[in-house]
């Protein structure tokens, strides 16, 4: 097993995974087939991944067609573990901003409300 085998699948790896936001295992698997025999040594290379904010998943996130992968339904982002989710739809105000994973918020709304709670303590 060469290193230098090691780093440029990892290095693949990282570059997908920030520019979709997320890795799927078969991705994962289909990068190391025929490079890593080891299960310790997947599972590092899937702890560095985790540890750069990238997601690792089953399946791939719903998407918007023609919108960056960085759309994540709310199912995605429970399933994940994910404080927050992003549709590119907007709220009942309409935002088009994140929104809380536990009870779908808009972080704008939030955001807003609180700043009227501390105008109105002044």
């Amino acid at each position: 097993m060469n290193k230098s085998q090691i780093k440029t699948a990892l290095d693949y790896l990282i570059k997908t995974g920030r520019s979709q936001g997320y890795l799927t295992f078969q991705e994962i698997n289909e990068s190391l087939q025929g490079k890593i025999l080891d299960q310790k040594k997947i599972n590092s290379i899937i702890l560095i991944l985790k540890e750069l904010d990238i997601i690792i998943s089953l399946d791939i996130p719903k998407t918007i067609r023609g919108e960056p992968s960085r759309f994540v339904s709310k199912e995605f982002a429970i399933q994940n573990n994910l404080k927050r989710f992003f549709t590119g739809k907007p709220c009942l105000n309409g935002h088009i901003n994140e929104r809380l994973s536990r009870n779908g918020e808009c972080i704008e709304c939030r955001r807003l409300q609180k700043k009227r709670r501390y105008d109105r303590k002044k």
